[in-house]
């Protein structure tokens, strides 16, 4: 794993030269310890500003931008995110492909070389924090920070058994475990954790994150806070819900906690149309990346791909590579629901519905691919510059998703009161909608799960719970939108939703041999 200690971005790097400065000055004066407090806060800041970073995984390619396309690329590895129009300008086809998935590619290393050093720069601040006495303010954020990767990373890299790889060695463990106290000489050495002992210190770091947040009030919102502390409890119960009824008991008491705290409120439908782009007009948002005009790369940025109404990057009105939603999840959102018109109709019938802000309206609906994405939007309505249209807040939690946890959560117990959140909920973007006739908590489940598809599409949310539930994956059906390299249908668990841990980490930690790695699920569709 020396890999892993050694991936740093800038703001790690200089958060391990200021540790090693502190082992020389003790802060024993208050000039020292303002010295400590600035340098700590710069180390936090630079949590989230490495989470937006253009190149941030060094895989060599535009789909490298941080966060953001992680996001895509979750999007991509399910069945309702289709990729379409020029796809020679797609730089996140293969994801949603099924021939590069082995630990030799790049794929695997852009999750890998992303997660890690995030990880580093939460431990880093912990490590200098302890060792200086400093505010423990500092040391919540990491730990919440902390607890948000460690939850991506276990629900990624868990091997969970599936008609189309075995890996029986396997089966129960997810990543290595690296903490503030892990030296570099454990690291090389450093099994993978069960998925036991990583739970138990996500749940671990986010009891530190509750105790030491209890009291902060952020001035950003791209830092955690105890509403968002309670809105990664929430995630992490309900999927390890199985486990114990009780922890779909607390996946609701924390969803509901949440949502409480949060002081957010749902989305309107007004609110919806505004583009998902500034998290200071969308009031249901409880953490958000934020990217600055500054650090914008022309490309390599969630607008460039994801929206369709810009002409600077790779969406349909620049190079044409289409960004869409699958035929079978748009035919089952009915016309009454405000948030169909986030994407275009074959027909264009409803196109007086649709909040266009694209400079020639026409055009764009005559040229757009069927199903294209208009959800999400540059910035500032500018369509040309990307250090403006690019400069977008993207989403992280939502308090939408708390409501659609404590729903599914309460079913498992109650499926009336599931079934009544859940009607609750769903009528304010549909206010036709009614669920009273389901009668069995699976169908419940699948319910909850078909309203997180629509809400959460491009978010990077559900393929978490496709995993989760064991749910199959359909792509070939009749009038799919898929491209035919992409068509597959999974009877549960696609094999790639298992990571492969790639060749780096094999090579340079010797507590993971090769033949305990998830095996290769390329091809095996």
């Amino acid at each position: 794993m020396k890999n892993i200690l050694k991936l740093i971005t800038a703001s790690a790097l200089s958060a391990t030269l200021f540790s090693s400065c502190i082992k020389e000055v003790e802060p024993t004066n208050g000039a020292v310890y303002n010295q400590v407090k600035d340098r700590v806060d710069a180390m936090v800041a630079g949590i989230p500003g490495a989470m937006v970073q253009p190149g941030f995984a060094g895989v060599g390619e535009h789909n490298d931008f941080g966060y953001p396309s992680l996001i895509m690329a979750r999007e991509s590895m399910g069945e309702d995110f289709v990729h379409g129009g020029n796809l020679g300008y797609n730089w996140f086809y293969a994801y949603g492909d099924n021939t590069s998935w082995g630990y030799t590619y790049g794929l695997a290393a852009h999750f890998w070389n992303s997660y890690w050093p995030w990880v580093k720069a939460c431990n880093d601040v912990l490590k200098t924090v302890k060792s200086t006495n400093g505010d423990p303010t500092y040391m919540g954020l990491a730990y919440a920070y902390r607890a948000f990767f460690y939850l991506d990373m276990v629900r990624l890299y868990e091997f969970k058994t599936n008609p189309y790889t075995s890996a029986p060695d396997v089966v129960g463990l997810s990543v290595p475990i690296v903490t503030e106290d892990t030296t570099e000489q454990m690291a090389a050495n450093n099994p993978r954790a069960t998925v036991d002992a990583v739970y138990e210190l996500i749940f671990s770091d986010l009891e530190n994150a509750e105790k030491y947040l209890k009291s902060y009030a952020r001035t950003e919102a791209n830092m955690p806070n105890l509403a968002v502390v309670y809105g990664l409890y929430a995630r992490a119960y309900l999927e390890r819900g199985e486990k114990s009824v009780d922890n779909y008991a607390k996946a609701a008491e924390y969803a509901r906690k949440a949502i409480d705290a949060s002081g957010c409120t749902v989305l309107t439908q007004d609110q919806w149309i505004n583009g998902f782009n500034s998290v200071s007009t969308q009031n249901s948002w409880m953490w958000a990346m934020v990217q600055e005009s500054e650090n914008v790369s022309n490309l390599m940025n969630f607008v460039a791909f994801m929206s369709n109404e810009q002409d600077f990057g790779y969406g349909m009105m620049g190079q044409g590579a289409a960004f869409c939603i699958s035929k079978a999840l748009y035919d089952q959102i009915p016309a009454s629901d405000f948030r169909k018109y986030s994407w275009i109709d074959p027909a264009r019938g409803r196109y007086h519905h649709y909040q266009i802000i694209y400079p020639d309206r026409e055009a764009f609906l005559s040229e757009c691919e069927d199903y294209a994405n208009i959800k999400f939007k540059p910035a500032n309505g500018d369509t040309v510059s990307p250090k403006t249209g690019a400069a977008t807040d993207i989403p992280l939690m939502r308090v939408e998703e708390m409501y659609l946890i404590e729903a599914e959560a309460a079913g498992k117990a109650n499926l009336s009161e599931g079934k009544r959140l859940l009607n609750e909920f769903v009528r304010t973007r549909n206010a036709s909608y009614d669920c009273s006739a389901i009668s069995s908590f699976e169908a419940f489940q699948k319910a909850v799960i078909l309203q997180k598809r629509i809400e959460f599409w491009g978010e990077g949310i559900v393929l978490f719970d496709y995993k989760r539930l064991r749910l199959g994956l359909n792509r070939g059906y009749n009038g799919s939108n898929f491209s035919n390299n992409q068509i597959y249908n999974c009877e549960e668990i696609a094999p790639w939703w298992n990571l492969c841990i790639p060749r780096t980490e094999i090579q340079n930690n010797r507590g993971i041999p090769q033949e305990l790695n998830n095996p290769d699920p390329s091809g095996r569709v």
